[in-house]
Formats: structure tokens, sequence, C-alpha cells
């Protein structure tokens, strides 16, 4: 410690560097923009502080800005799932199989909150940083509108539906793990049908219609739009 005639300079000198060296750990472990350094965080002992599942899990998207980890990113030995630059690409595709669903999440002793989800498709799960709500996702991940409402055709009745079609619970890949609720309507082309809603696929613009099955309510469902004809 340096030590000058002004006898309590060395200490007001080492309280100084003291703060700056704290000051420099802080910025080390958030990183630019305040997104975690989730490198250097490892270096220190960091513990998961809460870790429950959601009240109602939530679709979000992802934005690029962090990676996906198998636990915490900030954890020592957490290992990527899912780089930045392919979470971007998920997070700008036209597919809605790139969604993913958060469905737990955890605080760590450092502050950090990160969000546990799984891809529409299943391919990718894991934890990302999610900024430092429990209740507001930020830092990789952003909330996201799946399916957007249109109009439905003036003529609600006297509908059946094409040959090959599917009847689904929700719009598809609108959902993770939708319903199926029928694999082939072909046995079903003499049924008398009623359109009641309609949505459009925010990603791929396929639109869907919930379609009253006047015949059969078991299979009430979403069907995509060019799988209904006027019944002749």
């Amino acid at each position: 410690m340096f030590k000058n005639k002004l006898g309590n300079s060395s200490v007001l000198f080492g309280a100084a560097t003291g703060a700056v060296i704290l000051f420099g750990t802080v910025l080390g472990l958030l990183g630019i923009g305040g997104q975690p350094n989730e490198v250097a965080a490892k270096t220190m002992a960091v513990r998961v502080e809460t870790n429950h599942q959601l009240k109602s899990a939530i679709t979000v998207e992802s934005n690029g800005k962090n990676a996906l980890f198998n636990k915490a990113g900030t954890l020592k030995h957490a290992r990527v799932v899912a780089g930045k630059q392919r979470l971007a690409t998920m997070g700008n595709s036209d597919s809605s199989k790139h969604y993913f669903r958060a469905y737990r999440v955890a605080r760590l002793s450092n502050g950090l909150v990160y969000y546990k989800m799984v891809s529409f498709d299943g391919k990718y799960r894991g934890w990302i940083y999610g900024g430092k709500s429990t209740t507001k996702v930020a830092g990789g991940i952003k909330r996201a509108a799946t399916v957007t409402k249109t109009a439905v055709p003036n003529a609600a009745t006297g509908h059946a539906y094409r040959a090959g079609q599917t009847v689904w619970g929700k719009p598809k890949w609108s959902v993770y793990k939708n319903k199926l609720v029928a694999p082939n309507t072909t046995q079903y082309l003499h049924h008398d049908l009623r359109i009641l809603d309609a949505k459009r696929l925010t990603r791929e613009g396929t639109v869907y219609y919930y379609v009253q099955n006047l015949n059969d309510s078991t299979l009430n469902g979403w069907v995509r739009s060019d799988g209904i004809v006027d019944k002749t």
C-alpha cells in the first residue's frame, strides 16, 4: 500500500482501490448492456435461492441475447444447449415450431433470474437468462403471440371437411403439445359443419377455422381453412 506524508492517505487510497475492484467485479458479472457475464460468474460461489413452477406457463420467443443452458448459466458446470446465434435464428423464424414454452423460474443468489423452457417442437430444453423479475420476462426472451384473430366467413354454415385433414384442439403449432382431435377427416366427409371462429398463425400466416361438427361434438376443433369446403 502506498504511503506519503499525509498520515491517513494510505487508508483512503486503499479504500478507493477496494471500491474500484468491487465496481469492476460488478461490471464483470453484468457484462455489456446489463447482460450477465456467465463465464465470469462461474468463478464465484453462486447458488439457487428459489426454483418453482410458474402458475401459468407462458409462450415466449428467443432474441439471441443469451444462450440456452442445461442449468442456470452462471452456475458451475453449466453447458450450452443452444447458442446465441441459433436462438437468434429461432426468434426470427417463420415457423411456429421455434416458439418456446417457459414453465419454471429460478432466482440465484447473485440476483439473476433464469427461466426453464422447451421449444414447441421439443428439440431444445433448458434454462435462459430472463432478467431480474420472476413475473416479467426479459433478457434472452420475450412474450410471443402465436396467433391473431381474423374474420370468419360470411357463410358460417353449410360446410364439410376436405378429405385427409386433421382436427386440432388449438390451431396447429400455436401451443406446446397440442391435442390431436382427429388424425384424418376422410371418414367424416358427410358431416355438417359450422365455422365459429378464425385465427391466423403469426409466423406462417396460415388461417385455421374453429369448426363445430353438427353430427359429432367430440370432433369440434381447429382445421386449416383450406381443409373446409362448401357442402354440395
